[in-house]
């Protein structure tokens, strides 16, 4: 797993890299790299219904007190079995009939945190394959609020049931999905942002007779307290792990895939969404000030990137292209 997505889970629970001990690492099968690069991935519910599980091969011999187990099939996909609820979630983790699934096909990352007799072991998942650590919580530990004490605003109650655009009502209604309260706060986030209305729509707000969704999001926002300071402090990890993987990106003497590019740009996309909510609280500038550092490193990335028609098709992209020309991942939409 990446370096900037281990850190995202261990800002998540609170807990210093060098305090974590490194138990082992399993590969994830060649074939599962590139898999579905080409066309869309079985969503990870489907592949619970049926999950044809075969062992883990370690690279040392490893022991949990949980069992760990590979989807046959989808290799990149790892379900963790008979184990406690998990204390925290990252990434494309999933939660599904008291399972934990954790998804680390094309590119993408999951993480988790499982707390046993005291103990607590992390699995992570990524593009090199399974990574497990542990840690001994001291007595007076807890992990920052994975939740948050009002629930975030649905899409139907953001636009007062408007209509939509179809794109932006899939990749909200996947961010709210996510266990993740930075990806949860970025649903609505990128409703505010990227949502257009129509013409009668649009004047119906000026005029006060409709509902703005940045009028009800900020409102949901101050009601939040001690979860909106774990967010701000989840976003500012976050970007500075983005900024080491902007970095990572332009020191590579081979030409990164175009999955792992969009996974950058889409990241930067949820913390710009993040961004703007806390700015609604009056508590964005942090935030900000962070992701305009991670900006400048990334200036210096792009020029060694090709154009992609990846880049120039992704909706999200493209959207930020229209509304928020000056952000740098909508500037890479451009036709």
């Amino acid at each position: 797993m990446s370096v900037a997505a281990e850190k995202s889970l261990l800002a998540q629970l609170g807990i210093a890299a060098e305090d974590v001990k490194f138990l082992g690492r399993a590969p994830t099968p060649s074939s599962s790299v590139a898999h579905g690069l080409a066309g869309p991935l079985p969503p990870m519910r489907d592949l619970s219904e049926n999950f044809k599980e075969v062992p883990i091969e370690w690279e040392e011999p490893v022991r949990l007190p949980f069992p760990l187990m590979r989807h046959l099939l989808e290799p990149g996909v790892v379900r963790v079995e008979d184990a406690p609820a998990p204390r925290a979630l990252v990434g494309l983790a999933e939660v599904v009939k008291d399972l934990v699934l954790l998804d680390g096909r094309a590119g993408r990352e999951s993480g988790c945190a499982i707390e046993v007799s005291g103990e607590l072991f992390l699995v992570r998942v990524g593009s090199e394959g399974v990574d497990v650590s542990w840690w001994a919580p001291p007595p007076d530990w807890a992990p920052l609020p994975d939740r948050f004490e009002v629930p975030p605003p649905s899409l139907a109650e953001l636009l007062a049931d408007r209509a939509c655009a179809a794109w932006l009502r899939e990749r909200a209604e996947a961010l709210a999905t996510s266990p993740a309260i930075v990806e949860q706060a970025a649903a609505v986030g990128v409703v505010v942002r990227l949502w257009e209305p129509s013409a009668a729509e649009g004047a119906a707000i000026l005029a006060g007779d409709a509902p703005d969704p940045a009028t009800r999001a900020a409102a949901w926002v101050a009601m939040l307290s001690d979860s909106r300071r774990s967010l701000a402090h989840l976003a500012l990890e976050r970007a500075a792990s983005l900024r080491e993987a902007f970095d990572a990106l332009s020191s590579r003497d081979d030409d990164p895939r175009d999955d792992e590019v969009l996974a950058l740009l889409h990241e930067r996309d949820v913390l710009e969404s993040v961004r703007v909510l806390l700015s609604f609280a009056g508590e964005g500038l942090s935030v900000a000030r962070a992701l305009a550092l991670t900006d400048d490193v990334a200036a210096t990335t792009w020029s060694a990137i090709a154009p992609s028609a990846w880049l120039r098709d992704d909706p999200t992209l493209r959207a930020v292209f229209l509304l928020e020309p000056d952000s740098f991942w909508g500037q890479l939409a451009e036709v």
